[in-house]
């Protein structure tokens, strides 16, 4: 469980990082590249995602947005998911 956290808060931080290297080339030469999601995924799994005609582009679409549009809801997913929870046992329920 506790990795788990830990790996939803190194997404976030990678994914803020990613955000501010953007920003900061955007401001800079005054366009808007970003690194995309599929260009990740290359570097990532070494070749460049494939998809067949018979999908949904739906895919496709999410692979083309800036990777930290990707990378954060995945982290912060992990980290309310295992989130650790209060046990409760049998006798302690308070009742107003």
């Amino acid at each position: 469980m506790v990795l788990f956290r830990l790996l939803g808060w190194v997404l976030i931080l990678v994914s803020a990082l990613m955000a501010s290297t953007e920003a900061i080339a955007a401001l800079g030469t005054g366009t808007l590249d970003f690194i995309a999601a599929a260009d990740l995924w290359a570097v990532l799994l070494g070749t460049p995602p494939e998809f067949d005609g018979s999908g949904t582009a739906l895919w496709q679409d999410v692979l083309a947005w800036p990777a930290w549009t990707v990378i954060l809801p995945i982290g912060a997913t992990m980290i309310l998911a295992f989130r650790p929870r209060k046990k409760r046992g049998f006798g302690r329920r308070r009742y107003a």
